[in-house]
């Protein structure tokens, strides 16, 4: 779902409308999401814009696997849930373009392809995914304006409210909610899920945003 949304805000107009028309078309249950996502699209001063239709859990799901799947690669060992917790960001296209148009202004160059060259960063695809890794804080840039950034912590007190506050506010930036038979109605129930798991496990199927 993520990497439809990110071709979704390409730059490359025919990448971007033919991932939005392979999903509407669809024969998977996913289609309706981005259905919705079309009827609900509107017109603000920034441009065009609509509701990213991705679930909260599926987001921190992913972020898991991705600050996991890196934290391994970097560290040769895995992930300890018992003594590390993960401090997460969603950055949107509204945010990343303007950082970009901010930079290119002040540089005159283009910051992914600065951010490419620098020792720390990864490319893949051609630029498709962009990965920066450096003192377990990880930034990953998809089409090069949708991020996500992890950064790994040493469990503590302190960490764990920030760990806790960063999944509240994935909850509350993606308020589409999970089909009824999958859970509950009731949000802090599935926010404290999601916090206690510390993105180490699946939101367990009795929660919901």
């Amino acid at each position: 779902m993520l990497g439809i949304v990110a071709k979704a805000q390409a730059d490359d107009p025919k990448l971007a409308s033919d991932a939005l028309i392979a999903a509407i078309t669809s024969d998977d249950g996913r289609s309706q999401r981005f259905i919705q996502m079309a009827v609900e699209v509107r017109g603000t001063v920034h441009g065009v814009e609509a509701n990213v239709p991705i679930f909260a859990q599926e987001l921190l799901e992913y972020i898991s696997y991705l600050g996991r799947g890196q934290y391994f690669r970097k560290r040769g060992k895995l992930f300890d849930e018992d003594s590390q917790v993960m401090i997460i960001n969603y950055v949107n296209k509204l945010v990343m373009a303007s950082l970009t148009a901010d930079y290119t202004l002040r540089h005159g160059t283009n910051p992914v392809a600065d951010l490419i060259q620098n020792r720390y960063a990864e490319s893949f695809g051609d630029g498709e995914c962009v990965i920066y890794s450096k003192n377990d804080q990880y930034l990953f840039l998809f089409h090069n304006y949708t991020g996500i950034i992890v950064k790994v912590k040493k469990r503590n007190a302190k960490n764990i409210k920030r760990s806790r506050a960063s999944a509240k506010e994935i909850f509350e930036y993606f308020p589409w909610k999970m089909p009824s038979p999958v859970g509950c109605a009731d949000r802090k129930e599935a926010h404290q899920s999601a916090d206690d798991s510390h993105f180490s496990q699946t939101v367990k199927s009795n929660n919901q945003s």
